[in-house]
């Protein structure tokens, strides 16, 4: 662990050390989260997330169009809400649940 002083201006503000803007890859006008947990405070870059994300799902075998994309994306928030349908579903309070045909439509199946 490194640790670092820096001192608090009459506004309120504080000099990140350059190590620390280089590390998390800020640059001026950057945001920044700042996370309060106890009595430690962190400086988290919330571009340093999707910089650790990019590229993990692996590359596609073929570019997609955006209408692809779209489906897709359809498809898999409807899969996750009809899992969270089925995993809070009882068979007392069962009003309806939703299926999957092979169209890929919701229907309520009763």
């Amino acid at each position: 662990m490194q640790r670092w002083t820096s001192s608090l201006s009459p506004k309120g503000q504080i000099t990140v050390p350059i190590e620390v803007r280089r590390k998390l890859g800020l640059s001026p006008k950057d945001p920044v989260n700042i996370v309060m947990d106890g009595d430690v405070v962190r400086i988290e870059s919330p571009l340093s997330r999707l910089r650790a994300s990019a590229g993990i799902a692996g590359r596609l075998p073929q570019p997609m169009s955006w209408d692809e994309v779209r489906t897709v994306v359809r498809e898999e928030r409807a899969e996750a809400y009809l899992e969270k349908i089925r995993r809070s579903a009882t068979v007392e309070d069962n009003v309806g649940m939703l299926s999957m045909n092979g169209e890929r439509e919701a229907t309520v199946v009763k």
